[in-house]
């Protein structure tokens, strides 16, 4: 069900990276990949088990805890320019409903160019940041025709009907997604 919409955020390149701008790609396990996807779900969550297990898995040697900081913090910048970036894409998504016709809300132009603005120290895994936003963008204007012409969207082999019951539902829980992200980031597990 589309409730378990997993958020794709952009800092997340493939293989599993966190992409922080102005730095260098952190890698994460598999199953710290696992973790954040769950917590990245509209209907996620984040345990204190989940925390102490993806910090466990963090690989020797351990980040600085300076340097993470410094990380963390560009991460979260990261995610604050996705949260704007989803919550522009769903606005678009609603008003496209409404419509019925491809409409762009004019926060996404913007919120797409401060993500285009990213770059990461290594020039290859620049490109690839580049190219999957641009593919990214590409997919969020098909899915708005597909939306106009009132054709499922795929997910997997789940076809998801967008409404505006379901747009509204997405909205209502992108910022508790981020809230529950930015507590993953810290290593010290905070409840809320």
């Amino acid at each position: 069900m589309w409730r378990s919409l997993c958020l794709g955020l952009s800092m997340l390149l493939a293989g599993g990276a966190f992409a922080a701008p102005n730095a260098k790609i952190i890698e994460i396990t598999e199953q710290q990949r696992d973790i954040l996807n769950e917590v990245m779900r509209i209907d996620g969550e984040l345990t204190e088990d989940m925390h102490r297990r993806f910090w466990a898995d963090m690989p020797s040697p351990r980040p600085d805890p300076k340097q993470w900081a410094i990380t963390r913090r560009q991460l979260e910048g990261t995610f604050e320019l996705d949260l704007n970036r989803m919550r522009a894409m769903y606005l678009s998504m609603r008003a496209t409903l409404k419509h019925h016709a491809p409409t762009v809300d004019p926060s996404y132009a913007k919120a797409q160019a401060a993500f285009e603005a990213i770059s990461v120290e290594d020039p290859a895994d620049n490109a690839r940041l580049q190219l999957k936003l641009a593919l990214e963008d590409r997919l969020f204007h098909q899915q708005l025709e597909a939306i106009a012409r009132g054709e499922p969207l795929k997910r997997g082999d789940e076809d998801i009907v967008m409404t505006p019951e379901l747009v509204a539902e997405v909205l209502d829980g992108l910022d508790e997604t981020y809230r529950r992200a930015a507590r993953l980031l810290d290593p010290v597990w905070r409840s809320k």
